[in-house]
């Protein structure tokens, strides 16, 4: 299972970063002579799409410092231009592959989180799911259920995050055939990132997947309305209800994940509790629910914060 799961998520980076270097060339054309961005090496271009592919105040710096190399080929950058702007305008451009980069990476360590409970030393259950022998797929949906037992016993994540993980581990679980063998998980991956694209290329990209799988991925174009936002206020809580209609049910669960976690980091308003959870609905719906004597007096404030919460989430890369 780890070797499936290390295998596959690394696959499926590499055709996302494949993409995102076979565009960029392109993109260099903007700022520097076509001819001349033709003689930028290879590995070049897989250092700046590497930088690209980092979140954050270090993935800027790697951009510039490796953009700052083209300097060494004599290329002509645009005048009124340096490397300053040019890092500026590939940051925002790449922004889509550095979301698309960050869920495969958050699938991988939620799944990872399962599967290194191997490593814990002298422990009794793991020790028996260890030995335990699995000669047909019965047996192992078994043994995944004792494993996710165990994992939700030992609370190695917080609690208002043991839903997204658990999620994230049952679509990894389904997607083993009942050989045992897996030939899902490659396509599910590859569905996971081109979701986070544009969808003129999400449709493009998809329409080549022959080359790479059996049942090729179709992907529908969005429709106009993202979600929704339904307020509920009763005595003392509020229920704010997010409605999606372009997206997925395991993607909404990767939303409710990043949510839980920027209202643990947040300095939340006194007095007050956040309940994170996914509801059952005609179409993937988060509810948080908030408690507390400060809901019915401060109604105003606590939806802005509600509101600013959920755009902090919803663009993390």
């Amino acid at each position: 299972m780890k070797d499936v799961n290390d295998r596959e998520s690394f696959v499926a980076s590499r055709r996302l970063k494949d993409l995102l270097g076979s565009n960029l060339r392109s993109e260099l054309s903007r700022f520097f002579e076509v001819e001349k961005t033709m003689e930028i090496s290879q590995s070049t271009i897989r250092k700046i799409t590497n930088s690209l592919l980092a979140a954050g105040a270090s993935g800027n710096s790697r951009t510039l410092e490796a953009l700052k190399e083209l300097d060494a080929l004599d290329l002509d950058i645009a005048k009124s231009q340096d490397f300053l702007t040019v890092t500026k305008f590939l940051r925002e451009w790449s922004r889509d592959y550095r979301s698309a980069k960050g869920s495969l990476d958050n699938n991988f360590k939620c799944v990872n989180s399962f599967l290194r409970v191997q490593r814990t030393a002298n422990d009794d259950t793991v020790k028996a799911l260890l030995r335990k022998s699995l000669s047909n797929h019965s047996d192992f949906i078994e043994w995944t259920q004792e494993l996710r037992r165990y994992w939700i016993q030992k609370k190695l994540v917080k609690e208002n995050l043991q839903g997204a993980y658990l999620g994230i581990f049952d679509e990894f679980i389904r997607s083993f055939n009942d050989d045992l063998s897996n030939t899902k998980l490659s396509v599910f991956l590859d569905h996971l990132w081109l979701e986070y694209l544009p969808n003129e290329q999400r449709l493009e990209v998809a329409s080549n997947f022959d080359e790479y799988h059996s049942d090729a991925i179709r992907l529908e174009p969005l429709i106009e309305k993202p979600f929704e936002v339904e307020l509920v206020i009763e005595k003392g809580a509020i229920n704010y209800l997010i409605k999606f209609f372009s997206m997925n049910q395991f993607q909404v669960s990767q939303l409710k994940f990043k949510l839980a976690l920027e209202l643990s980091k947040a300095s939340l308003p006194s007095l007050l509790t956040f309940r994170v959870f996914l509801k059952k609905d005609l179409v993937p719906t988060i509810a948080i629910a908030v408690q507390g004597e400060q809901v019915e007096s401060d109604v105003s404030n606590i939806v802005q914060f509600l509101e600013s919460t959920l755009e902090k989430a919803m663009t993390i890369h």
